[in-house]
């Protein structure tokens, strides 16, 4: 059976209320071909799936899959499990796509196994969110042990899914680096298409900050346990004691939104490796 060309699979968990703002930005795409949308409702417990189903029939080949509550690189997978189209491209809730999205990611993967769009952080966020969370692509490709970008700008080709199992399970957080890091080492390339553009929406109030990087730290603790062997590196002693005063200058100096957004982030970084290195057994301090 023929497939379309291209599917786009989105995990959805309590996605109100940006979710209708990424579904209408997808209805606006038009494609020179066929492609299908794959909403895995993960369980929520507010209106997602209700507001979802309205875009049926509204949008192309559009299906809604109910999820089993294990997390986004499940429900992904799951997505990816239901879809047709040998090229993959995942997308979030509470994000929007730019004009032409879908069809610079399909033309990039024409040529590339595993691609990555750019991040604008302008359209969504006010000043203040943007000076006090600057996500690691924010100018191009995270790098860390290798690069990487967030699920919420890839794309992939079925094969190279196919081959290496999907997203596996970090916490809630770091599957999609865990996903480039296996692909590159695979011998797979990272591609930035610079012409497909998403729009990121950042978090915006401390305690959203504190707990999304109490999450990134336990995951990056997991990450260094898995790859220490091949190469990566974690913080040195000093560095991570560096870091521990930085936040206490800053506990006494902030006084604006953004400073306390970075207070936020970056307390909830830190302890996030300290609980990391207790339950992985490693030193990422």
């Amino acid at each position: 059976m023929t497939g379309p060309r291209l599917s786009v699979v989105m995990a959805c968990h309590n996605g109100l209320p940006h979710l209708r703002a990424q579904l209408e930005a997808l209805m606006q795409q038009r494609p020179p071909f066929d492609w299908e949308l794959i909403v895995v409702d993960d369980r929520s417990t507010d209106a997602s799936a209700q507001v979802a189903g309205e875009y049926v029939g509204r949008i192309g080949s559009m299906r809604i899959e109910p999820g089993e509550g294990r997390g986004q690189g499940a429900a992904r997978n799951l997505g990816v499990a239901r879809s047709r189209g040998e090229a993959l491209v995942f997308v979030d809730q509470d994000d929007v796509v730019g004009a032409g999205y879908l069809a610079a990611m399909a033309g990039a993967l024409d040529t590339h196994e595993l691609v990555a769009a750019r991040m604008d952080l302008e359209r969504l966020n006010a000043d203040w969110v943007r000076a006090g969370r600057i996500p690691a692509q924010a100018q191009g490709l995270g790098v860390d042990f290798l690069p990487w970008a967030y699920g919420a700008t890839l794309g992939a080709r079925r094969s190279l899914f196919e081959q290496l199992g999907g997203f596996r399970d970090f916490g809630g957080a770091a599957e999609d680096i865990d996903f480039c890091w296996r692909a590159q080492l695979g011998g797979a390339e990272l591609f930035l298409e610079d012409a497909a553009v998403l729009h990121y929406r950042l978090r915006d109030t401390p305690a959203d900050l504190f707990r999304q990087g109490r999450t990134y730290g336990r995951a990056g603790a997991q990450l260094f346990k898995e790859y220490r062997s091949v190469g990566m590196h974690r913080y040195s002693v000093g560095r991570a004691l560096r870091s521990w005063l930085a936040i206490g200058r800053l506990a006494m100096t902030a006084r604006s939104r953004s400073d306390r957004a970075r207070l936020a982030f970056a307390l909830g970084r830190r302890l996030g490796c300290l609980e990391g290195s207790i339950r992985f057994r490693v030193a990422f301090l």
